[in-house]
């Protein structure tokens, strides 16, 4: 995409995230690029958990760590599609060796508490 198409799918993440009560952004970068930073920040603002995704990770390293820069919270899972595949995180582990994030990371220990769910 160009610079243009990625700010402009950037502006549209970020307003969508401050309008509605979404829970997870997934596939984040999949398909339509955006700056990854300022979306993350707005998932930080607004209680958004940002997936990291079992089948891919459609982020660089320098995206990523660009995203550790902010306060967001991620999600994991498996992205199965078949019933063997349920629980297969090695991407994420793969993608994650050498980062401690797992404090961030809500659905390991516990159940997350999502957006749309607050106050209900």
């Amino acid at each position: 995409p160009t610079q243009k198409m990625r700010a402009r799918s950037t502006d549209t993440y970020i307003k969508a995230i401050e309008k509605h009560p979404i829970d997870i952004l997934a596939h984040i970068n999949y398909g339509l690029g955006v700056e990854v930073k300022p979306v993350a920040e707005a998932c930080a603002q607004f209680g958004t958990f940002l997936e990291l995704n079992g089948k891919r990770i459609n982020m660089n390293k320098d995206e990523f760590l660009s995203v550790l820069d902010t306060k967001v919270q991620f999600i994991i899972d498996s992205d199965a599609h078949s019933p063997e595949r349920v629980g297969e995180t090695s991407v994420i582990k793969n993608f994650l060796d050498g980062y401690d994030i797992e404090d961030r990371i809500v659905n390991i220990k516990n159940r997350p508490n999502f957006r749309s769910r607050r106050g209900k």
